[in-house]
């Protein structure tokens, strides 16, 4: 897709939006952000730079962001609750703890309920935000000729690895969908 828009390294470097955007980025007014952009000299110079820019934006707002919340409600149950529980948890898999031994390090019963109404508030459903490759139909309104066949692409790959996912879940006694394409949320926006 990017290369829709950017065809030559001159395109990125030319962009002054984009340029605009990188020093905001960096600007002690703006984000602040000194290290981890793929920026030289403080500009965006290279399809490359702004692939590996775009990839983690990317990355970030649909499958971490998913990965993190679908699947959420698994740890409302106190004692499996990795920020509620104050039980080191155990190195080796022979290690067991006693009852008596975990509850003793729960939290006290208000810590618990705002740990699960935390929890339960993050529980989002694909469907409210789409899912990702699902766009609107008038987002490409005016885009460069060619983008229906990519996203056409990008949707078959995603059902692919839907399938893929699906399949190898057919074997375990607790399914992994938190990363389901067809699970993921296509930003962190509902709009």
């Amino acid at each position: 897709m990017m290369g829709l828009f950017y065809q030559t390294d001159d395109d990125v470097k030319n962009d002054v939006e984009l340029q605009a955007w990188m020093t905001e980025l960096q600007a002690d007014d703006g984000a602040a952000i000194k290290k981890g952009l793929p920026v030289t000299n403080g500009r965006m110079e290279t399809r490359d730079q702004l692939f590996k820019f775009l990839t983690t934006i990317l990355f970030t707002v649909t499958s971490r962001h998913s990965s993190i919340e679908n699947g959420a409600l698994n740890y409302s149950y106190v004692p499996a609750n990795p920020f509620l529980y104050r039980l080191k948890a155990p190195k080796t898999a022979d290690k067991v703890y006693s009852p008596r031994k975990v509850s003793k390090k729960l939290p006290p019963i208000n810590q618990a309920i705002k740990g699960y109404a935390l929890i339960a508030s993050a529980d989002f459903d694909p469907a409210d935000f789409g899912r990702l490759g699902l766009y609107e139909d008038d987002f490409t309104n005016g885009w460069p000729a060619g983008v229906q066949t990519i996203i056409d692409a990008w949707n078959a790959a995603l059902t692919g690895v839907d399938d893929a996912i699906v399949d190898r879940n057919e074997d375990l006694e607790t399914p992994y969908t938190a990363v389901l394409p067809s699970k993921t949320f296509n930003s962190i926006s509902t709009k």
